[in-house]
């Protein structure tokens, strides 16, 4: 979803403009005032549990994404070095090389 933050526009059936400035959530978390007050996940207390959770969960894969980026970088490059050599390093090499290794 779009974060408030992000405004962006898009075109209508009509061609008007269409703003898109909240998520769903935030949608949830906005209109959730006006529903009864009881227990269950239709409740208001219930809609806004989920809308933080959802929330919640969006932020938290963006935080893993940006933290997690370079080990991922890092990660992917090294298995490449590792099936590079390892395609290209005969029988008799690898059996040298790792012979302290039985």
């Amino acid at each position: 979803g779009t974060l408030l933050l992000n405004s962006t526009t898009t075109k209508s059936a009509e061609g008007k403009d269409t703003y898109m400035d909240v998520t769903l959530s935030e949608l949830m978390l906005l209109t959730s005032r006006g529903l009864r007050h009881g227990t269950g996940s239709y409740s208001a207390l219930g809609m806004v549990q989920k809308a933080l959770d959802d929330i919640v969960a969006s932020c938290f894969q963006k935080w893993a994404d940006a933290a997690l980026k370079q080990s991922g970088q890092s990660l992917r490059g090294k298995i490449g070095e590792f099936w590079q050599t390892a395609t290209s390093t005969t029988d008799t090499e690898w059996q040298a090389v790792h012979a302290g290794a039985n």
